[in-house]
């Protein structure tokens, strides 16, 4: 288990090279966009959308959830619940232009798979 930074776990790979092909096999439902001069092709589905190609992310995510309140034991005392609000992303960057730093992303993500 890698922990540096704030906290990190990594998920089955067969899972990630799951997500990784229906990203590949599915280039009608991309966004291609550009920030910081990084260009980059985007996906974004609604949580139940994800959920549904992907229901063993559930698993995964729960597994992680779990370790990280563990650790962080003050993220489970008198705090609002956890929950998946927004859209999933999946971005694809060309080599060498991800980001490897602590950022954020702040888009407004207009196309959703339905």
């Amino acid at each position: 288990m890698k922990t540096d930074f704030i906290y990190g776990k990594f998920i089955n790979k067969d899972f990630c090279d799951k997500v990784i092909n229906f990203f590949e096999d599915n280039h009608r439902l991309h966004r291609y966009d550009e920030l910081h001069n990084r260009s980059f092709a985007l996906m974004a589905l609604k949580p139940v959308k994800f959920f549904k190609y992907f229901p063993e992310y559930a698993d995964y995510l729960l597994d992680v959830l779990k370790d990280y309140k563990k650790k962080f034991q003050f993220s489970d005392f008198q705090q609002h619940s956890f929950a998946l609000q927004q859209n999933i992303k999946i971005q694809k960057y060309k080599k060498n232009e991800g980001f490897y730093g602590w950022h954020y992303k702040i888009m407004v993500i207009q196309i959703l798979v339905d």
